[in-house]
Order: structure tokens, then C-alpha cells, then sequence
């Protein structure tokens, strides 16, 4: 029963630590769960059917996540692109930056409504 409740322990805080270090939307504020922070902006926030994401970062993909964790919709960076969302269920998302070696640069909150 003790380890049951240290591997409870030990899971809940590593799934609440990323969740601290998440950043809202909309503004641009250095956050980074590796190295150093980077500038993020992602826009409109709140949104109905897309967001834009502005960086200096060398991005692979935008990746939408619920907040279950499931992954909802992946999409290729480019630059000035928009990102339709317009098909998911209005709600709160998990926006996360991906490296071209799949190293998660960043996340950020997305309200669509």
C-alpha cells in the first residue's frame, strides 16, 4: 500500500509540474520546459475557428492537444500560417511547438469558443 501511494505521489507531481509551467496565450512571455526560454505569441486568444503562432524559433510542427492529453490535430510550421480549429468542440487546448528532433520547445493554453 506505501508504494502504491509514493508511485501515486511521484506520478501526480510529475504530471502537475509541466502544468505549472505553462504560459497563456495571447502575449508573449518566455517559456520553455528545456534550456533557455523563448518567444512565443499565439493569436487570436480566445479563438472560434483559427490561431496564429509568431516565433524566431526553428518549429517543426504545432501539435493541439485536449486537456486529456489526447491529441487532436498536428500541423506543419510555417511561418504567417493560420491553423484552422474551426472542426474541435469548443474548449480549452494544449498548444505545443515541436523541434525537427521532436524535442517539445514549448506549450501554451488556447481557449476556442
Amino acid at each position: 500500500m506505501r508504494q502504491f501511494l509514493l508511485l501515486c505521489f511521484f506520478l501526480l507531481l510529475g504530471l502537475l509540474t509541466p502544468i505549472s509551467a505553462l504560459h497563456s496565450g495571447g502575449d508573449s512571455g518566455p517559456v520553455s520546459f528545456y534550456g533557455d526560454p523563448i518567444e512565443v505569441q499565439l493569436f487570436p486568444n480566445p479563438t472560434a475557428n483559427y490561431f496564429q503562432v509568431k516565433t524566431d524559433e526553428t518549429v517543426n510542427s504545432v501539435e493541439v492537444f485536449n486537456l486529456l492529453g489526447r491529441k487532436m490535430v498536428s500541423f506543419d510550421f510555417e511561418p504567417g500560417d493560420y491553423y484552422d480549429i474551426s472542426e474541435l468542440p469548443n474548449g480549452l487546448y494544449l498548444i505545443q511547438l515541436v523541434s525537427d528532433n521532436h524535442k517539445v520547445l514549448t506549450t501554451r493554453r488556447l481557449k476556442k469558443q
